[in-house]
């Protein structure tokens, strides 16, 4: 081509160098795991599990819809997240998605809303203490790649009671060369949920989460891993992954009445 034949090799060099070639896993269930542990490591990683994963997904909705099994996270995956001392037995992983009826800017900003605990539309939260790096504006605004922080929730869940847990979550945008911009976000909550019942028992729990534009609206495709045991009796992994999924979509529910509501979000 006659305009790369133009280049001086001093300009064509960075151009060389600033491309890098990242060469992930194919298969769904390596792909989630890959992007949980390399989600801190240069926007390329996240850009070339968009590349793959979307296109996968659009071959398994039915079995989204219902839990989709995943690989589990090893001990070394959890230490290259910065979980030090992790014990992964019994740890199981799925991935399923959910579907708002708002766009990317306003779901990005309802999950990420600071003042869960005193907003109408999330009845759920008792309480929620926050803390952020304070680029949540700048990063709503696009103007910041990375949004982190650190919170302890206390949450009524249904027959189990009140549940408190604390964890980090954060947040990157991704904007590939071709295609719409989207968010991954990574939850860490190496420690034990508190219920306020005898029934369930989390020892631990981790997400990776990908928000992207699905026609007029936005998908969410979240991978999560729980160590979950009932007290007492036997739980079904099948129960645990279809709950979960369950509270996915009311999740979702809760974030779109939030931003229709006009709260903040808008």
């Amino acid at each position: 081509m006659p305009r790369l034949r133009t280049l001086s090799p001093l300009v064509a060099l960075p151009l060389i160098v600033g491309c890098k070639v990242v060469d992930a896993p194919d298969a769904i269930e390596e792909l989630v795991v890959f992007g949980f542990v390399h989600f801190d490591d240069d926007i390329e990683y996240l850009e070339a599990v968009g590349e793959k994963l979307f296109p996968a997904v659009a071959e398994h909705e039915d079995e989204l819809a219902e839990g989709y099994f995943v690989d589990l996270l090893t001990a070394e995956d959890l230490e290259l997240a910065g979980v030090q001392d992790a014990v992964t037995e019994g740890i199981i992983g799925a991935l399923g998605r959910s579907e708002y009826t708002n766009d990317l800017d306003a779901v990005v900003c309802g999950v990420a809303w600071p003042d869960k605990a005193n907003t109408e539309a999330f009845e759920s939260y008792l309480e929620y203490t926050l803390e952020d790096d304070g680029n949540l504006a700048c990063f709503l605004e696009r103007e910041c790649e990375r949004y982190d922080t650190t919170a302890t929730q206390r949450v009524t869940a249904s027959i189990l009671g009140e549940a408190t847990q604390s964890f980090t979550r954060s947040f990157r945008w991704v904007e590939p060369r071709d295609g719409d911009p989207y968010v991954v976000s990574r939850l860490l909550a190496p420690e034990p949920i508190a219920f306020d019942s005898e029934i369930l028992a989390v020892d631990q729990q981790y997400s990776f989460v990908m928000l992207y534009p699905h026609g007029q609206s936005t998908r969410r495709l979240e991978t999560f891993w729980v160590e979950a045991r009932a007290l007492g009796f036997e739980l079904p992994e099948a129960f645990a992954v279809s709950n979960a999924v369950s509270t996915m979509q009311n999740q979702a529910g809760e974030i779109d009445a939030f931003i229709d509501g006009g709260e903040g979000c808008r």
